[in-house]
């Protein structure tokens, strides 16, 4: 997979204020799997202690004019180590920050489905064998799932996406087997 030059071009932007920094998700999944792709998301890692001073490093990276949205870190949707979440009109292409106060070995661990589980350097392209998995048996399968508030949007998301991956399967490998019915309607919802 190449990954656009806009992309790069962004992802360089990025790292000369977040080095180390990752293209990762959904803008991969779906190049890798010919798809369109919505929305780049670059996350940043070792970004620093607190939404104050990484809302600073933004200010290095891009003027005010820039930010579309800011989000602040630790919320209901989001795992503690998220510090800000920032939306940004990039130079290159719009994209999605997401700073971390974590290193880089836990962006790919963080994604819900194992097809998620793709990440990029700006040159090289980094996948689990959960995503590997997933990409040969097209199925999204939950491989990190927190609690009960976490099951009920990775679902929703999976009929979101299932308009874009038709006929893959929704699976669960820790559902017990009263919920292998919840997981076949799931399947059955697909358009």
């Amino acid at each position: 997979m190449e990954i656009p030059a806009a992309y790069a071009a962004t992802l360089a932007h990025v790292c000369a204020v977040f080095p180390g920094s990752l293209l990762a998700g959904g803008c991969l999944r779906d190049l890798d799997n010919g798809r369109p792709v919505k929305d780049i998301d670059i996350f940043a890692p070792n970004a620093g202690s607190s939404f104050e001073e990484v809302r600073e490093k933004v200010g290095k990276l891009v003027p005010d004019s820039a930010l579309i949205g800011v989000m602040g870190g630790y919320e209901n949707w989001a795992t503690e180590e998220v510090l800000g979440v920032f939306d940004i009109a990039g130079p290159h292409s719009d994209f999605q920050l997401i700073t971390l106060s974590s290193g880089q070995d836990s962006i790919l661990p963080r994604f819900d489905f194992g097809i998620c589980q793709i990440a990029s350097d700006g040159i090289n392209v980094f996948r689990t064998d959960a995503y590997v998995r997933d990409k040969a048996n097209e199925t999204f399968t939950l491989v990190r799932c927190d609690d009960a508030a976490q099951y009920d949007r990775s679902s929703k998301r999976f009929q979101r996406l299932s308009e874009k991956y038709q006929g893959w399967q929704f699976v669960d490998p820790s559902a017990p087997a009263a919920y292998a019915a919840l997981i076949d309607g799931l399947n059955d919802l697909q358009p």
